[in-house]
């Protein structure tokens, strides 16, 4: 058992304090201004140092009631507090970790994503109630089971999301202190294998045939070929060229210096084809001005000057996520014929469960909108811009594992700096051209 020890001056010494008293005292710590103790996060500091030593656990005592009084104010009891209240709380721990990037950063769209997944779970019906009228501490299978059902059509992939973000929000809960454990979720509410998804993927064709690169590049615009031209270069997806800004490049304007955002910056050195860099100088001779001087340093601008992805603030507070690159490209596939022409149909705007009739009602209101989906009888299709990015991995030549790794931002076996030491950017430029002939076999229109 550890022993009362002398730390300060002001302490008395050993010999004078009984063994019950430091016994007492092993909970606290001494500081140069008194007596404290770490409770609910904090350190709470009991007394002073001019109190006896035997009083400090009585004082403590009256102190930890105050907090606890105080902190069943703030916070209702489990069995007080709803779903939609600790919703509250929550998304405002999202907006926090996306302003101040702590405890963990946090993506403004994967917070609106997980806002979006948990408004639906709110606002879904079990015996004619809303989720989020039940109290924390009522969530058993009866209330996820029914949830599940409705969302079997879902692919494994969005379906394991949806988990994921409820799976999320109750261990926060936990973490919180407003539920001691987390709920039963039942047999139906759990997230499917992985092998599931990875099976799933494997039959959805993703990449690019040399044929079909060729007619997008007739029907492509100044912008859209030079996005396509640094794809075929860096491997890069929508985010990577919405957030792709001057100083990246190296002064000669050939060499990209690009770390990939969403493994966290992992080393990535991409040299650009010549026609690739060609197709990029006559995008910025008729490059928009830029709305506002924030936005000066993006290489790529909409027409009205604004970034390719934002996010607008909703009615409901979700942000609605604006990807310019993908709409653009979905026209491109159309005016290609590589896409079927698209349909719209009505859904609602909680659960996104079709509309029956015109003047139907669902989640307790009648706002829909609109869901794309395709008309023709084989699905939809997969094939998107980021499909250039599985294209130039399908591309890549045998014997160039460790390049492909460097340009497409993938943890390798050798470190980035070791690898430009030793060799330069000779056998990254070499699998650049490599891809492009095989992509291009062909002169270029």
């Amino acid at each position: 058992m550890k022993v009362y020890k002398q730390k300060f001056d002001w302490m008395p010494p050993v010999s004078q304090v009984s063994a019950r008293v430091q016994r007492t005292l092993l909970p606290f710590s001494p500081s140069p201004f008194g007596w404290g103790i770490w409770y609910k996060g904090k350190t709470r500091m009991v007394c002073s140092r001019k109190v006896p030593l035997g009083e400090i656990p009585e004082r403590w005592l009256k102190l930890k009631a105050t907090i606890d009084q105080a902190a069943a104010k703030t916070h209702p009891a489990p069995a007080q507090r709803t779903l939609r209240v600790a919703l509250s709380d929550y998304f405002k721990w999202l907006d926090y970790r996306v302003t101040t990037g702590k405890p963990k950063p946090l993506a403004r769209i994967s917070a609106e994503d997980y806002k979006r997944n948990l408004f639906a779970f709110d606002r879904f019906m079990v015996d004619g109630r809303e989720l989020g009228d039940h109290a924390l501490t009522e969530f058993g299978p009866e209330q996820f089971k029914p949830f599940a059902t409705k969302l079997a059509d879902r692919s494994p992939t969005s379906f394991a999301r949806i988990v994921a973000a409820v799976c999320g929000f109750f261990n926060y809960c936990k973490v919180e202190g407003f539920i001691e454990s987390t709920p039963n979720f039942g047999s139906y509410f759990s997230r499917p294998p992985q092998n599931q998804i990875r099976d799933r993927r494997m039959q959805q064709r993703k990449a690019f045939e040399p044929r079909e690169l060729r007619t997008i590049l007739e029907h492509a615009d100044v912008q859209e070929r030079a996005w396509m031209g640094l794809a075929l270069s860096g491997a890069m997806d929508n985010a990577d060229i919405a957030h792709l800004t001057f100083d990246l490049f190296d002064e000669n304007g050939m060499v990209l210096d690009y770390r990939r955002r969403k493994r966290g910056l992992v080393p990535r050195l991409i040299p650009l084809h010549p026609m690739a860099r060609q197709w990029l100088d006559e995008y910025l001779v008729v490059r928009p001005k830029p709305a506002d001087p924030a936005y000066a340093e993006l290489v790529f601008l909409t027409p009205t000057g604004l970034p390719l992805q934002r996010s607008q603030p909703g009615p409901t507070g979700i942000g609605n996520h604006i990807d310019y690159v993908a709409h653009c490209w979905d026209k491109l596939l159309r005016k290609a014929g590589l896409r079927k022409k698209a349909s719209f149909i009505r859904v609602c705007a909680v659960c996104g469960e079709p509309r029956a009739a015109p003047r139907a009602t669902c989640c307790g209101q009648r706002k829909w909108k609109k869901k794309v989906t395709m008309a023709a009888d084989d699905g939809p299709t997969f094939k998107g811009f980021r499909s250039l990015r599985t294209t130039f991995a399908n591309l890549t030549p045998h014997g160039f594992s460790e390049e492909r790794k460097l340009i497409m931002g993938h943890s390798g076996d050798i470190t980035l700096d070791h690898y430009v030491e030793k060799f330069g950017t000779q056998h990254l430029r070499r699998l650049v051209d490599e891809v492009w002939l095989a992509a291009f076999t062909a002169p270029l229109p």
